[in-house]
């Protein structure tokens, strides 16, 4: 069967973890989904290998360390500023996070204004605001650390195939050509065989992963891999599932800077978070020396670029990381947004502008998915080839943008339930 879920519990169904000991899952990508998934999985008794292409895990969970010039420690969650709950289940997760004291309730001062009109009101929500403690990466590093799972930083999977496992009797192989293309194999005789680009001794080499009974997708940009067999298709189509990268690419992406800020002493601002409104260039705005936990010796801030702000500065090109282009195009950000912070403070609640000790952007060259592609589901999957894909993609969320986290969790989560229940 070949579908998209829709189902969810925790757990949908009981598990041994004896029975689940001796499986195999790889899941590609260590953000918040892949890193729910994979726990998960742990939880059920898999041996999960995590691969991200990254230097460590969390995605836009991610937390900045820097140092102010007198070598004071620094910290911006520089990508998700917050996370909401909006279903009894999300809810049991937190309330669980929260008990492991990696998560806290952020209870700030919440303020939006509309720079046009320069009405000014209370940002009230329904909703408690939480944030991950002592930085919003803490999650992740929790989930990461379950037993029974393995992260491959700095390892990129640049293939796929499907194998006759390697376990199986002489007289059932044949050899890896013939395995690889045969169609008399069941496919319950198959396993999932995973190519890797990894560094060894500052070298970059293609390298063999590992054999895997599952495999779930959790990073986006996978499905614009392409195959290695010259054939001009994608790697997910290589394998079968070329339906799920369609559908994942075109979920679309919208990019996002991040600003950067440290103050020696703290703004006097009558509020911790600001909602910008009607300003082509910024949207939101949060003093990070206010969420528990935190450094707050400095006044530490985040600016958030507007879309449209981000995708003219990008153009129709994104610049290396790295490159001298790329820190070129971050300064001239980090000024340009600087300058609308300024003013924002300034017009509205007569902050005068102090020099920062720091200022540093950052680009989210995929901060959102554009398109709602899963149709109400929360993950897609092909049960004959244990083949999943899970993330913020699939379903949009209830409090925008916010609530991202939360649908990416319980996509990860659903997965993992999906993934065991073929082992039923």
């Amino acid at each position: 069967m070949i579908g998209f879920d829709e189902c969810l519990s925790i757990p949908s169904k009981k598990f041994s973890t004896q029975a689940c000991s001796d499986l195999t899952a790889a899941v590609v990508g260590a953000g918040i989904s892949g890193l729910s998934c994979a726990h998960t999985l742990a939880s059920k008794g898999f041996k999960v290998t995590v691969f991200e292409s990254g230097r460590g895990v969390g995605g836009r969970m991610s937390t900045r360390r820097d140092k102010a010039p007198d070598g004071t420690p620094l910290q911006f969650d520089h990508g998700a500023q917050f996370f909401t709950a909006s279903s009894p289940i999300f809810q049991k997760l937190v309330n669980i996070w929260t008990d492991e004291g990696v998560v806290a309730e952020w209870e700030g001062r919440f303020v939006k204004v509309d720079v046009e009109t320069g009405f000014l009101s209370e940002d009230s929500v329904s909703y408690s605001r939480h944030v991950g403690v002592p930085g919003m990466n803490s999650i992740c590093k929790y989930l990461a650390a379950t037993e029974g799972l393995k992260i491959r930083s700095s390892t990129k999977v640049v293939g796929l195939r499907r194998v006759i496992h390697e376990d199986l009797p002489e007289t059932s192989r044949r050899s890896s050509n013939e395995l690889r293309s045969s169609l008399e194999v069941n496919e319950d005789e198959r396993v999932w065989e995973v190519d890797v680009e990894a560094s060894v001794d500052g070298v970059k080499q293609r390298m063999c992963g590992g054999q895997f009974d599952v495999v779930v997708v959790a990073d986006k940009s996978f499905a614009a891999l392409q195959s290695s067999s010259g054939k001009g298709i994608s790697c997910m189509e290589s394998v079968g599932v070329g339906a799920f990268g369609d559908a994942m690419k075109s979920a679309g992406k919208t990019p996002v800077f991040a600003l950067m800020l440290a103050f020696e002493n703290y703004l006097d601002l009558p509020f911790d978070a600001l909602s910008v409104l009607s300003n082509p260039n910024i949207k939101y705005m949060s003093r990070n020396s206010s969420k528990p936990y935190r450094e707050d010796e400095i006044d530490q801030w985040v600016v958030l670029s507007s879309v449209e702000f981000a995708t003219k500065k990008i153009g129709n090109s994104m610049t290396q990381v790295g490159s001298g282009e790329h820190a070129d195009l971050l300064e001239d950000v980090a000024n340009e947004l600087y300058a609308e912070f300024v003013e924002v403070v300034n017009k509205h609640f007569g902050c005068a502008e102090v020099k920062p000790l720091l200022k540093k952007a950052h680009r989210w060259g995929a901060a959102f998915p554009e398109n709602d592609v899963g149709g109400g589901a929360k993950f897609f999957f092909s049960e004959p080839k244990r083949f999943l894909a899970c993330g913020d993609f699939c379903r949009k969320p209830k409090y925008y943008p916010h609530g991202f986290v939360e649908v990416a969790v319980l996509s990860g989560v659903a997965s993992a339930e999906k993934a065991a229940s073929f082992f039923s």
